[in-house]
């Protein structure tokens, strides 16, 4: 698979080389693209095994633009078990974008680079740890005379016989081998001698007929940030290969404002001007809210429901049938949440997860152009755990069917009075047995509910008491019990079945209390509710438990409640360096549970004081105090990126201590390695 790199000057787009097992260090013999300069997105190298040094692969790659991310990063060098060098001796420029290199065991030369230089962005978000141990590689050697670095004097290379490249300042940052500016367009280098904008390797603005150039000409679009093409080289461009999760045309590319772009931008409108089926798609500004027009399709898994994001009209009809996946109302809530209005029916049939529709929060309308059967529009068939349609006290009670008829057939936990209440709203005219059968429609709940009356009685930061009235019934044996349901709650817009499914996809929580126990002397009903987060607001409601032929039962309001403040814990990553010889400069970072409202800092300080014997142990004629450092980033705190090496440096012989676990950094690591993951590996 190498040879489809074979001649390539310019990666327009991403390169990931991964998961290469079967493989020895002479397969590598003859695999090697001198000719590659410059990759448009990011580099990806993930268990390559046998591969000592991606130099070998890309000896010539000096610019990788980051047009397109791997998360935050474009270059990332993960768990290389045999990896001794990057020896990626031309990269000289990573224009958007950071660095992460982890987990290489054997992976050398990565401090003696100066990524600030190579990455401007590097150094917030860069990420380099896990590999070998600095005091055990080898240094730069000392005839290369190899620049050094301004903040610590090191020698800059990326292996004993390659200098890391730094250019003069006057330069701009690009010159040639020999240390030469190139011309002021030029990027990551150019031909020696070179010095006009045609000899670059890459350019810093935009390429147009092999000259670096400022900006594009007249009639003609950028592209990628990097070249300037033509109306219809825009038209045709492919789509690009990392863009597979939504509807997307094969060449969805559309010149907008001197650019060539893939997606149009925000009040903007994509739209085929095309004549005689020719596509050629555009942007037009909105008038009001952007509508966007999708075919009908069959939504029966989350990748179907994806082709639908951000569509507002469905030119056809909807049906929907989630034969399975995890959780399923999140993606559904995600892609068909902006549909307005459907030309033809809408069939919800055999969708075991859903609880509600309120994943379609904004349908108002079916036109009923096109009928199920010549003459439903609404079609709601055979699902088992369907409770509600929607929720009409959270959403406006606009809801219009201009043609066609409701048939509702074996829902078992959706009441007739949910059915009433639609109609209602839709100003629909009575329907037949036929049409909404008594008989398979909500016998399987109790649809007779009055309100129970819940309330918090006590609470604190981690524990609250919910009181709720018994729930009088002619045959007390008819209730089993009652459940108590919470969950946290941000903001004051939960709604019963929002993002809940039957499969697994419900993020309440809920405790069951026996109908005889629990009972306070004023006939309260009472539950303890513990491990809660502190100063967060919650989310709770009460509800019978009664046997399955019953046909009433009780429920609570959604109601909310908000725990008490409590000690929040400890600021993170205090520092403190001298910057005079009468001032301390002390930084932290805000607690990562403030559990309340902080409104201040208290900060305490001790004087300790030197004792004389400690004083004399040192001459300070013969061993003169160190500059002190000139900010915090300098002073005796281990780089996050070199624990190991300042552990081994400044307490050797605490080489057996547990090492602090950094929960920022560990966060991190999950989040990366579950994106990558996801990536590399695809399900069938």
């Amino acid at each position: 698979m190498f040879s489809k790199l074979k001649g390539c000057k310019v990666v327009e787009g991403f390169v990931s080389i991964a998961l290469i097992d079967n493989i020895n260090l002479n397969d590598y013999r003859n695999i090697t693209f001198p000719e590659l300069r410059e990759i448009t997105g990011y580099l990806l190298l993930y268990r390559v095994y046998a591969l000592k040094s991606i130099g070998k692969l890309f000896p010539k790659l000096s610019v990788i633009r980051g047009h397109t991310l791997f998360l935050n990063y474009a270059l990332l060098v993960f768990e290389m078990l045999n990896l001794q060098e990057l020896g990626l001796v031309s990269l000289t420029n990573i224009l958007r974008g950071s660095v992460y290199i982890a987990k290489n065991p054997m992976l050398c030369f990565v401090h003696t680079i100066n990524w600030n230089l190579i990455a401007p962005e590097s150094n917030e978000f860069k990420y380099i740890t896990g590999n070998k141990l600095r005091n055990e590689c080898p240094v730069c050697s000392v005839e290369l005379n190899c620049p050094t670095s301004g903040n610590t004097g090191e020698a800059l290379c990326w292996n004993v016989d390659h200098c890391q490249i730094v250019c003069p300042k006057h330069c701009g940052g690009s010159c040639n081998a020999d240390g030469k500016c190139c011309h002021l367009e030029c990027l990551g280098g150019c031909d020696a001698g070179g010095q006009s904008s045609d000899h670059c390797f890459s350019c810093r603005n935009v390429l147009f007929e092999n000259k670096c150039i400022s900006k594009c000409p007249a009639n003609t679009y950028k592209y990628l940030n990097r070249r300037c093409v033509y109306e219809s080289e825009c038209y045709d461009m492919p789509k690009p290969r990392e863009i597979n999760k939504y509807n997307i045309k094969p060449n969805p590319w559309k010149p907008f404002r001197n650019e060539c772009v893939l997606e149009c931008p925000s009040n903007f409108l994509e739209v085929d001007i095309g004549i005689s089926g020719q596509q050629k798609l555009s942007c037009e500004l909105c008038e009001g809210n952007c509508r966007k027009e999708c075919p009908g399709a069959k939504i029966d898994s989350p990748a179907s429901a994806m082709t639908m994001r951000g569509c507002t009209l469905i030119r056809g009809s909807l049906e929907i049938q989630m034969r399975g996946g995890s959780n399923i109302v999140r993606e559904l809530e995600d892609n068909l949440s902006s549909i307005e209005e459907i030309t033809g029916y809408l069939k919800v049939v055999r969708s075991f997860a859903l609880l509600s529709l309120n994943f379609l929060k904004k349908l108002k309308v079916i036109h009923g152009e096109i009928l199920e059967s010549s003459i439903y529009s609404l079609v709601i068939l055979d699902n088992q755990n369907l409770m509600e349609l929607w929720d009409w006290d959270k959403r406006e009670r606009i809801f219009n069917i201009k043609s066609g008829r409701l048939f509702f057939h074996f829902n078992p936990k959706l009441c007739r009075s949910k059915i009433d209440e639609l109609k209602e709203i839709a100003n629909l005219s009575d329907y037949s047995e036929l049409e909404v059968a008594s008989n398979s429609n909500g016998h399987k709940v109790a649809c007779n509910v009055t309100r129970l009356k819940a309330f918090i009685e006590k609470k604190s930061s981690v524990v609250a008491i919910v009181h709720w009235t018994q729930f009088e019934h002619y045959d007390p044996r008819k209730v089993l019990g009652y459940m108590v349901y919470y969950i946290e709650a941000p903001f004051r817009n939960i709604t019963m079945f929002g993002g809940r499914d039957a499969c697994g996809g419900d993020e309440w929580k809920v405790i069951d209390v026996s109908a005889d126990e629990n009972v306070t002397e004023r006939g309260f009903h009472q539950t303890i509710i513990t491990k809660l987060k502190p100063y967060t607001q919650y989310a709770y409601y009460v509800k019978t438990y009664t046997i399955a032929s019953e046909k009433t039962g009780a429920i609570s309001p959604i109601q909310y409640f908000r725990t008490n403040a409590s000690t929040p814990s400890p600021p993170r990553s205090l520092n403190a360096y001298s910057n005079s010889s009468s001032e301390l400069v002390i930084t932290w970072l805000p607690p990562s549970e403030p559990n309340g409202n902080g409104t201040h800092y208290k900060l305490t300080a001790i004087w300790v004081r030197d004792t004389d014997e400690f004083v004399e142990q040192r001459n300070y004629c013969n061993e003169p105090r160190t500059t002190p450092p000139t900010s915090s980033q300098e002073a005796q705190i281990p780089p996050e990126d070199n624990q190991e090496d300042f552990q081994m440096k400044y307490c050797p012989s605490c080489g057996c201590a547990p090492k602090k676990v950094n929960s920022d950094n560990r966060e991190k690591e999950i989040k990366f390695e579950d994106s990558l993951q996801n990536f590399v590996y695809i399900k069938r």
